[in-house]
């Protein structure tokens, strides 16, 4: 055999090769995934799932306790004691969202917070909000637009809370502040 038939002979099965490995592997690359895919990490424990009309969710951390009105579920508890932020919680009812951050209280109080400032001096948009459950160390400011929403800042000693109650446009603001008030009920500072 010559050397322009080896060659050829050569390069034809490298061909023959390459066709069948890409062949092999879009066959492999279409087959369905087997399994399953998991990424980020989780922002919650896991959580008993409460039954919506009759049970209260009861939370329990290393900051408060409280139970939360009946038809509320939490759908995400977050605890990060070594932060800024300890604890950052969400529940949700049919028609509105209760969500409850525990923080270090900064050196200058609340007026140190972002959150707080933000409704201090945006009068448009946020008003002071005198609630009859509102604890006495406590302040409340309610949006003026949008749905009904309401955000309540809580001192406590080195740590303060901050609750906030929102409606989707099926919860009156009657409602929100009775949820508020059925939690406030039942809140104990740990």
């Amino acid at each position: 055999m010559t050397k322009r038939a080896k060659l050829g002979s050569a390069l034809l099965l490298a061909t023959v090769v390459v066709i069948a490995g890409l062949l092999l592997l879009r066959h492999w690359a279409s087959r369905p995934a087997d399994g399953s895919v998991r990424t980020g990490t989780p922002l919650a424990e896991k959580l008993d799932v409460f039954d919506e009309q009759t049970q209260a969710a009861s939370v329990t951390s290393d900051y408060f306790t409280a139970s939360l009105p009946a038809g509320f579920n939490i759908k995400r508890q977050k605890n990060t004691p070594d932060g800024p932020v300890f604890l950052q919680l969400a529940a949700n009812s049919q028609h509105q969202q209760l969500s409850i951050t525990v923080a270090a209280m900064p050196p200058g109080g609340l007026a140190e917070t972002g959150s707080y400032n933000l409704r201090v001096k945006n009068t448009t948009a946020y008003r002071p909000l005198a609630l009859a459950d509102l604890p006495q160390s406590a302040v409340a400011f309610e949006a003026t637009e949008g749905p009904p929403a309401f955000v309540v800042f809580w001192p406590h000693g080195s740590r303060y809370a901050e609750i906030a109650l929102t409606g989707d446009g099926g919860a009156t603001m009657d409602e929100l502040t009775a949820s508020f008030a059925q939690t406030v009920q039942t809140w104990q500072w740990q």
